[in-house]
């Protein structure tokens, strides 16, 4: 509690625990199909709930649609600024595979192997025009010729390596949606990280022109 026309020390002017966020789940629908889910804070004293970012999530496909939120940009030059950053997390009634594991730079690599894999036999192997047709279209790909090396030996790996190489930032990485410099106290940033805010982007990009659109929107005033 605090006091008008009393000192304190600015030190001791601060919240005694962590502020937890959490998402107000199903609260209507969105884009055909998606549910609109909530990221805020529960406020103790009036019973209320700040809403922080709307997510449309479509349950079918387990992704996000899109999100919303409100961008403070006078205040972005005063944001708290913290050191690392939280790992993201996951709630329940979104994903039934571990998100974790799907970002992995090796899942991602034993992923797309097992898909040139398919993909490959599917094309060479089927006669019909419409494979065939879409086989000639993957002859004229930058790959086309490791791809052709490939379905003899029935070896991906190669051409998959290309495709997934962290290296040259191709790989997957989670892409903010509604990102944390958007915000400006830890509690607020913080509570942009979980899997439901994301969406899988190259690194390249994430750490390009992702990063630049960002930079960008944090100087509107």
């Amino acid at each position: 509690m605090f006091f008008i026309a009393q000192d304190y020390d600015l030190s001791a002017l601060g919240c005694s625990d962590a502020v937890s966020e959490r998402i107000m789940k199903n609260t209507g629908s969105c884009s055909g199909g998606g549910q609109l889910n909530v990221i805020g804070f529960d406020i103790a004293t009036t019973g209320g709930f700040y809403e922080l970012i709307e997510v449309c999530f479509d349950s079918q496909e387990e992704t996000t649609l899109y999100t919303k939120h409100t961008l403070h940009g006078a205040n972005i030059a005063a944001k708290d600024v913290e050191e690392g950053r939280p790992s993201f997390k996951t709630d329940s009634g979104f994903f039934s595979v571990s998100m974790n594991t799907v970002y992995a730079q090796a899942s991602q690599l034993e992923l797309m192997t097992t898909l040139l894999g398919d993909a490959a036999n599917l094309l060479y192997n089927n006669s019909h025009t419409p494979v065939s047709k879409l086989w000639d279209s993957v002859h004229r790909l930058p790959f086309s010729a490791l791809l052709n090396n490939a379905i003899p030996t029935g070896n991906y790996e190669d051409l998959a390596n290309q495709i997934i190489d962290p290296s040259q930032q191709l790989y997957f990485a989670k892409g903010h949606m509604s990102p944390d410099a958007d915000f400006v106290t830890i509690a607020e940033q913080d509570a942009t990280y979980y899997f439901i805010n994301a969406l899988p982007q190259w690194q390249a990009f994430n750490n390009g022109n992702w990063k630049v659109n960002i930079s960008f929107c944090n100087k509107v005033r």
